[in-house]
């Protein structure tokens, strides 16, 4: 099909890894590189399913480790190596850090003070400041009043953002003062749970909803 393709027949040889890597960055085509693999080499499992679906028994760690030439403790990373990274790491981004420090000094007020929100994730919502009108006969469906907390929750939180797989409309999550946080992600329920996970650990507050079945 007119892929670069590369076999590295022995996964454990870095060598040959690292002669793979440069011929698919040295070609001009789409590249895939082959790993031919044994799982749980070196268990006394080796090569069944036993390694990918159980913890491996605490004498066959020992064996394992043994047989790799490893002290026989629990996992931890050396501090050479700790200080290496981090070292190789800092300088790699200096430059990226310096850019980076140069526009955050030309923010203007309301966004460095988003931007501290975003980073620090130190703020909280008073639910004191929370309203929205009840019907009369305080009869409501719960995506409804729960659409409207939402949207009191983004009066006051910047950092709410969100939407659904195409059923905003019906789950009631649209910010509708905020277009600009509304997220389309289309019939993918999947991402869009992914999407939200990476939303959260950035620092901001995803909201995202759909339907249990239809």
């Amino acid at each position: 099909m007119g892929w670069n393709y590369v076999l590295v027949n022995d996964s454990e040889d870095i060598l040959s890894i690292n002669d793979a890597i440069n011929a698919a960055k040295s070609s001009n085509l789409p590249s895939i590189i082959e790993f031919k693999t044994i799982i749980g080499k070196y268990s006394k499992h080796e090569g069944t399913n036993a390694v990918h679906g159980k913890v491996l028994e605490n004498e066959d760690i020992t064996n394992i480790k043994e047989k790799l030439g490893l002290r026989d403790i629990p996992f931890q990373v050396s501090d050479e190596a700790l200080n290496y990274f981090r070292q190789v790491t800092t300088e790699r981004n200096s430059e990226n850090i310096s850019k980076w420090m140069e526009s955050v000094s030309k923010l203007d007020e309301e966004a460095r003070k988003n931007l501290d929100l975003l980073l620090n994730c130190k703020d909280s919502i008073n639910l004191k400041d929370l309203y929205y009108e009840i019907t009369d006969d305080n009869i409501q469906s719960v995506r409804c009043a729960s659409g409207m907390i939402i949207n009191s929750i983004a009066q006051n939180y910047p950092l709410l953002i969100g939407g659904s797989a195409d059923l905003a409309s019906s789950t009631m999550v649209s910010l509708n003062e905020f277009e600009d946080r509304n997220i389309r992600f289309g019939v993918r329920e999947h991402s869009m749970g992914a999407i939200a996970n990476g939303l959260a650990s950035l620092g901001l507050t995803p909201v995202v909803s759909t339907f249990l079945s239809f």
